[in-house]
């Protein structure tokens, strides 16, 4: 099957990194691009989480930072 791109394969810097290295808090859910989640001033919660969250405990590299996993859900 087809899924999302993972973030290593992004060429450019996402908006929320660039707006975590101006310094700027950031909250980031479901978009594409973002598995595993990466460091980032704030909260991330990347685009595989929801497909786990009715099947089992989400996958490492879910959220940033880590162990905020229940109260992404």
């Amino acid at each position: 099957g087809r899924e999302p791109i993972p973030r290593d394969e992004r060429r450019v810097p996402a908006v929320w990194n660039m707006a975590s290295a101006a310094g700027r808090s950031v909250a980031v859910f479901g978009m594409w691009a973002t598995w595993p989640a990466e460091p980032v001033r704030g909260l991330l919660v990347a685009d595989r989480f929801s497909s786990f969250t009715t099947t089992g405990p989400p996958p490492a590299g879910s959220v940033h930072p880590a162990g905020r996993e229940v109260w992404a859900r």
